[in-house]
């Protein structure tokens, strides 16, 4: 919930991704290429679950990059970067 408000639930991660890259489409087409989570106030177990959970869920690389480093947030970003620029050179 959002700041403990039951009436406000936080939508799944999923609707995040679909809200986020609807959101981005007036000003250029976005896609959401990983998910960063803060797993501070939880204990190393259950925020390594909550990372697997969020990649199970979204289908994306998921991480907490302070927590647990960022390489594998860091190798999405730098493929996707690759990848748009194939796509502007066959363009």
């Amino acid at each position: 919930h959002i700041d403990g408000r039951p009436r406000h639930p936080i939508p799944s991660l999923s609707e995040l991704v679909d809200i986020y890259e609807r959101a981005a489409l007036p000003a250029r087409q976005a896609k959401v290429i990983a998910v960063v989570l803060n797993t501070s106030l939880l204990d190393e177990d259950a925020g390594r679950a909550a990372i697997a959970q969020a990649e199970a869920e979204t289908g994306l690389p998921s991480g907490d990059p302070v927590r647990f480093g960022a390489e594998q947030l860091a190798r999405a970003v730098g493929e996707a970067i690759a990848a748009r620029q194939a796509q502007a050179s066959h363009a």
